[in-house]
């Protein structure tokens, strides 16, 4: 496909009448996906070892550039915590952005707060509740990449990452001597019940179509429990179809253990709990007078002489 969009940019199908523009071109209306760039970049250089276009140029330090903002003793206070921790590069570059868009919240809502060594417990409390209403582009240095969720509220597990990272920067800066003891960061920024709540699995509705476990829930018309059926099916194919003829499948059925209440809720019995599970219910049975005076030693293993 490169090839394809060089050649017909060039106008002509062969190697010496492809110049640099083409090239150039489809680079500065970004013709093609990332990816494909690379493709792009040898078949230029394959063609400028030819002597027909120029070669391509090099790009250095086209990432993008280093995350900042905020005031200025909060930026040096981050970057010297980025610098002393001992973390992977990609969890420290991950801290170090969630804590300059603290920076910028404290520089636009709590000017005081500039400096995280006069923080108290109230300012990392309001923090924490301007945090819980914060949408995705608040207080961040760029919005590329963001798509469709410019603008929504943030979800559960940034808000949670968010809480983390300034959790952790307080008590390393306390550990390390670099401020006083003025609160517990593990009280004080502790990730709120209805945050945590919202932490975990996050369940999707499967598709209505049959698995090696047998037909799904909606097919059987019973809540998501009908999957513990005491019998599955397994269909396998046994033959080659011929041309015209349907298919043949074979049966397997693979017996389940399932409790014994389920299976006779399964089959619409009544069900009546047993002795144990009474006992399990109402708690530890109180000792008698004769417990533990009489115990029974375990019966001894017999080994089995093996035959010559």
């Amino acid at each position: 496909m490169v090839v394809c969009q060089v050649v017909l940019l060039a106008g002509s199908p062969h190697v010496e009448d492809m110049t640099t523009e083409p090239f150039e071109r489809i680079r500065a209306e970004r013709m093609l996906p990332g990816l494909r760039l690379n493709t792009l970049f040898a078949m230029q250089r394959a063609t400028a070892a030819l002597g027909f276009c120029d070669p391509p140029k090099h790009k250095t330090g086209g990432h993008s550039s280093r995350a900042s903002g905020g005031p200025e003793a909060w930026e040096q206070w981050v970057d010297r915590r980025h610098a002393t921790s001992t973390l992977t590069p990609r969890a420290r570059g991950s801290i170090r952005s969630n804590l300059l868009k603290v920076g910028r919240w404290a520089a636009d809502q709590c000017p005081e707060a500039a400096d995280p060594a006069v923080w108290t417990r109230q300012t990392c409390a309001a923090w924490v509740t301007a945090l819980d209403r914060m949408s995705v582009w608040d207080y961040v240095q760029r919005t590329v990449g963001f798509g469709e969720t410019l603008g929504k509220p943030l979800q559960a597990p940034t808000k949670a990452g968010r809480i983390s990272a300034l959790r952790r920067f307080f008590l390393d800066a306390q550990d390390w001597e670099w401020m006083p003891r003025c609160f517990d960061p593990y009280r004080v920024l502790a990730t709120p019940r209805s945050v945590a709540a919202l932490l975990g699995p996050n369940p999707r509705v499967i598709a209505d179509v049959p698995t090696l476990a047998g037909p799904t829930p909606q097919q059987i018309g019973n809540p998501a429990q009908a999957t513990l059926l005491p019998t599955i099916e397994v269909t396998q194919k046994s033959a080659a179809p011929g041309p015209t003829s349907e298919p043949p499948w074979s049966t397997m059925n693979c017996t389940v253990r399932v409790p014994r209440r389920i299976a006779r809720l399964l089959k619409g019995e009544n069900y009546e709990p047993g002795r144990s599970e009474l006992d399990a219910a109402s708690g530890p049975r109180p000792l008698g007078p004769h417990d533990g005076r009489h115990h029974r030693s375990p019966r001894p293993t017999t080994r089995l002489a093996s035959r010559q």
